[in-house]
């Protein structure tokens, strides 16, 4: 599976709507930088909070679900581990649910600089 080196890559390679409003982050590494969707952002509408699209964006990238079916299930109420696993029965939808909240979590507390 083709890796992405920021949220925004993944967004677009994954035929999302534009990070409108987005600020970006760096990485640990300042090389790569994250795209943090603003509150305004058409990606993640819908969503509770900021954490939820992003955690939902990784685990499409993750494992290759389309973005947009899976955040119609997250924001129809269902909890993205339950979301997984109605679109992915063969993974371990527990810790996809949790690598892709580490990842959103990671995204929105890199450092600034």
């Amino acid at each position: 599976m083709r890796r992405f080196g920021t949220v925004t890559m993944a967004a677009a390679a994954l035929g999302v709507a534009a990070l409108a409003g987005a600020q970006t982050s760096p990485g640990p590494d300042k090389a790569t930088r994250v795209a943090v969707p603003s509150a305004r952002s058409v990606t993640c509408t819908g969503f509770d909070d900021v954490n939820d699209c992003l955690a939902s964006l990784h685990a499409a990238q993750n494992l290759g679900i389309p973005f947009d079916t899976l955040k119609a299930k997250v924001t129809g109420g269902r909890k993205l581990r339950a979301a997984i696993h109605d679109l992915k029965p063969g993974v371990d939808a527990e810790s996809e649910a949790r690598r892709a909240e580490e990842q959103a979590k990671a995204d929105l507390h890199s450092p600034q600089g």
